[in-house]
């Protein structure tokens, strides 16, 4: 009797419980995106140190982004008006968009002369568009504005004076651009900016577009640019998200309840009904993107 009470005791303390973590999962075979995107599996596997030490560091804080690019560079202004535009119309409050006008210029520190990858006409917008990100509080507004203009083969100089009509920049605002593009303070921002691309870390880029995270520059994570809005959905710790980061095809997982009692049929049509309400209804990010386009449409240029 006693070895029979012994051996049931012996199965209970090693047989798995429901609430026990999956065995089938090895650790050391799950990938570092994964690592804090489960609490079971943060105390699990160990991860919990400094995934809790990120959380806690970035709860409620902007995620920085830094954009390395010229100011002719065909790749850069096809990223700064199509893909960097949509992240900035769904994020720019829950993002730090820092922008680095230098891309693959060379600098002489000699003679402190820079010479651009496209010519000297691309030094000059690179070192407008660093005076103009000095001086106004909304630049990225202002550089998808001029980058949009130059890709039409439109003038630097026309192309500024409409964009920062476009982004109501205030009187002082335009003389301290101006005299920075025309003076010696203009270079001493595109020095800076030099130093600041020569200086990426952990490795240093190889092309442009180019981004780092949270001042983190990896060859890897530039794969990251077609999917930005994904990534910065996941590494945000914050109270409330962007509603881009609750939907997906149209479906805003919000609105969809855990009910076990409705069969396949019933959810189908409730998916259904939240695509055809979405499709409806744009949300006002949405609204925004296109709008702005449309105003960017039907600008006369002279």
């Amino acid at each position: 009797m006693k070895i029979f009470i012994l051996a049931i005791l012996i199965f209970c303390l090693i047989s798995p419980s429901s609430s026990s973590f999956n065995t089938r999962v090895d650790c050391a075979e799950v990938p570092p995106a994964l690592w804090c995107d489960n609490v079971a599996l943060k105390q699990e596997c160990g991860f919990e140190k400094l995934c809790n030490r990120y959380e806690r560091r970035m709860h409620n804080q902007t995620l920085k982004i830094t954009l390395l690019y010229e100011g002719l560079c065909p790749d850069c202004q096809e990223y700064i008006t199509g893909p960097l535009f949509d992240v900035y119309t769904h994020f720019k409050n829950y993002i730090d968009l820092e922008l680095i006008p230098f891309g693959n210029a060379k600098v002489d520190y000699k003679t402190k002369k820079i010479t651009c990858q496209h010519g000297e006409e691309e030094c000059k917008v690179n070192k407008y568009q660093g005076c103009a990100i000095n001086f106004l509080p909304k630049p990225f507004e202002f550089v998808y504005c001029l980058e949009s203009r130059l890709m039409k083969g439109f003038k630097l100089e026309d192309s500024a004076k409409t964009c920062l009509e476009h982004v109501k920049a205030d009187v002082h605002a335009v003389d301290l651009i101006t005299h920075c593009f025309h003076g010696e303070q203009g270079n001493k921002f595109q020095l800076a900016y030099a130093k600041l691309t020569d200086e990426a870390f952990p490795e240093k880029h190889l092309h442009v577009p180019w981004l780092y995270f949270n001042d983190v520059s990896l060859h890897k994570a530039q794969n990251y640019q077609t999917i930005l809005s994904d990534i910065i959905c996941q590494w945000m710790v914050n109270d409330e998200l962007p509603d881009v980061c609750y939907r997906e095809n149209d479906v805003d997982y919000r609105d969809i309840e855990d009910d076990d009692d409705h069969d396949e049929d019933s959810d189908s049509e409730e998916t259904e009904e939240h695509i055809e309400e979405h499709s409806e209804e744009p949300s006002e990010e949405e609204v925004s993107v296109e709008r702005y386009h449309e105003l960017t449409a039907e600008e006369e240029y002279e």
